[in-house]
């Protein structure tokens, strides 16, 4: 069987090196020696992982096959076991939900080890797919993320977060169906065993489990994005900074630029815009899980909708229980070195944040004190007239720039250029949203100009950051106005603007 666990406890799904026969160990004991939970009778081990192991096993009364996920801690202090018995009973109550792994039953076995019954499932997990097949095609993936979304927001109104949503934690039933394993699981060891040290992969998540903020909902919709793109690129985000260090990866996560995924041109722009949402640096900057499911189920094409229940996510959700605090989560040797790690990254975000501000602040001023000479050659880049300086933009604040911006030369523009420029309209605001260039990493900010016949003077909007989107609001634009993108680059200390091409037609 093509099964492998990932690099630590899997839920529900078999060790293909475990296939060679049932375990030669006595009734009632683990093959690591430990004791089961009764009313289990041990067939085989299915894997083994860095905090837990997980045996196939028949329930006595009935026959029918489960999963024993038995953790790999001891919690000797009773206060402590009736907390965590609490917290496995609520992940339990979380998984209630036909797109996660089903909870049977949760305790503490005669050696006070922490167990879940859970649903054996078949199929095997999304992190073996990968290693073994490569990325994801963008249905199965789109029907996955649509899936998990609607299992997160479940666990969220039972108050729980799951903090741990990774390729490796997505199971797969006999009938090919993805189901998230886990829930609230990572919290339960943290607080009976912190000793354990780190138990995220730091590659999936965000800057609320590196000590910035408690987490809350928003840190699981981060996981879920991070997860999604790992399936379309066949590796983490930043895969190649968690290769190097944490302080290396940690940079990463706090400067929030998302590379787009290598060797893929099928992916529509919607998903890869929402993805970058999902996995914004700040919590605030992402969207919920009600929007996350609406977004990823209008994508599902025809033959992939019957692959996900025909359900909505709840309206209400209950508060959810307290996450941790990050530096909990780490042995004394691991908390000085994440420290060091953070400051160093965090340095260098503000440093690098400044930059951008400065860039962006310059970049607008320029553009709007060069009025009606930049807006000719926006609007007639084929005669490309050169744009008059004006004195405030002589003296427009910013270290570097003293004249009007001019287009970047024609020979360059096609690599600096904003792509897939599209206007989008929604309950009366146009979203405009557009791709990075070829060479974004040249690109110091986004300006959008908007003109609307007969409307003036043009309407520009810089976006978040480098986030590829800005919103018009109601009443200010037109159906027929037009809108161009422009990506602002920093050259020899003065700033070219490269235009996209102008969109006179908003969608919606």
């Amino acid at each position: 069987m093509d099964r492998t666990p990932g690099r630590r406890g899997q839920g529900a799904t078999e060790n293909p090196e475990s296939d060679e026969g049932s375990v030669a160990v006595p009734q009632q004991t683990s093959a690591d020696g430990y004791r089961l939970p009764p009313g289990y009778k041990l067939l085989r081990q299915a894997g083994t992982g860095r905090h837990s192991s997980v045996l196939l096993c028949a329930e006595e009364a009935t026959g029918a096959e489960v999963a024993v996920k038995l953790l790999a801690v001891t919690v000797d202090d009773e206060s402590t076991r009736l907390a965590a018995h609490s917290e496995l009973l609520s992940a339990g109550a979380a998984a209630r939900h036909p797109c996660s792994v089903t909870v049977e039953d949760a305790g503490f076995t005669a050696d006070h080890r922490p167990y879940l019954v859970e649903q054996f499932c078949r199929g095997g997990n999304a992190q073996a797919k990968l290693a073994n097949s490569g990325p994801f095609p963008v249905d199965e993936t789109i029907v996955i993320g649509t899936r998990l979304a609607l299992a997160l927001h479940s666990a969220h109104r039972r108050g729980v977060l799951h903090l741990d949503v990774r390729p490796a934690n997505i199971l797969f039933d006999e009938n090919g169906d993805a189901l998230l394993a886990d829930h609230g699981l990572a919290r339960v060891l943290q607080r009976s065993a912190p000793q354990l040290g780190a138990v995220f992969d730091p590659m999936f998540v965000p800057r609320e489990l590196f000590g910035w903020e408690k987490p809350g909902p928003a840190a699981d919709v981060y996981s879920l994005g991070a997860t999604l793109y790992a399936l379309l690129n066949g590796e983490p985000a930043y895969a190649d900074a968690g290769r190097t260090s944490w302080s290396a990866l940690y940079a990463e996560v706090l400067r929030g630029e998302l590379p787009y995924p290598a060797h893929r041109h099928d992916i529509p722009d919607p998903l890869l815009i929402l993805v970058r949402r999902m996995m914004s640096a700040n919590p605030e900057g992402r969207p919920p899980l009600t929007e996350v499911h609406r977004s990823l189920r209008s994508l599902l094409s025809p033959s992939s909708a019957t692959k996900v229940p025909a359900l909505e996510p709840e309206p209400a959700m209950e508060s959810p229980l307290p996450g941790w605090d990050p530096a909990d989560d780490l042995t004394p040797e691991e908390q000085a070195a994440v420290e060091q790690a953070g400051a160093r990254a965090q340095d260098e975000a503000k440093r690098q944040s400044r930059k951008r501000l400065i860039a962006a602040t310059t970049a607008l001023v320029v553009f709007a004190a060069a009025g009606t000479a930049a807006t000719l050659v926006l609007r007639d880049r084929g005669s490309k007239p050169e744009p008059k300086a004006s004195s405030s933009a002589s003296t427009a604040p910013g270290p570097t720039s003293s004249a009007a911006p001019v287009q970047v030369p024609s020979d360059k523009l096609a690599g600096l250029m904003p792509l897939n420029v599209q206007a989008v309209k929604a309950n009366g605001n146009v979203q405009i949203t557009w791709k990075p260039p070829k060479q974004a990493a040249q690109v110091a900010g986004y300006v959008v100009r908007a003109v609307v016949p007969g409307g003036g003077e043009p309407l520009q909007k810089t976006p978040n950051g480098n986030e590829p989107a800005v919103v018009f609001t109601a009443g200010s634009v037109t159906a027929d106005t037009c809108y161009t993108v422009n990506a602002v680059i920093s050259v020899d200390g003065k700033f070219q603007f490269a235009p996209s091409k102008e969109l006179c037609r908003t969608t919606g």
